[in-house]
């Protein structure tokens, strides 16, 4: 299975009840990535990710920091 099926069979798995995070780099691909993503999810559930984050150039996608962020927000 690809990337585009793989992301479609999560987001289709989504409900109106779930809350969505997106996390992306801050370059120019993955901030392209993060709004195409970020629309995708919107069309498809209907709603928007209840957060979005994205990391300082210098640190890790998904560190201990991000993951802490996100756990505030719940």
């Amino acid at each position: 299975m690809g990337a585009l099926e793989k992301f479609d069979a999560f987001v289709s798995q989504l409900s109106k009840k779930d809350r969505c995070a997106l996390i992306h780099h801050t370059d120019a691909d993955g901030i392209t990535a993060g709004v195409i993503a970020a629309k995708a999810i919107e069309r498809i559930t209907g709603k928007k990710c209840a957060l979005i984050l994205y990391p300082a150039p210098s640190e890790v996608t998904l560190s201990k920091k991000m993951v802490l962020k996100s756990e505030k927000r719940r």
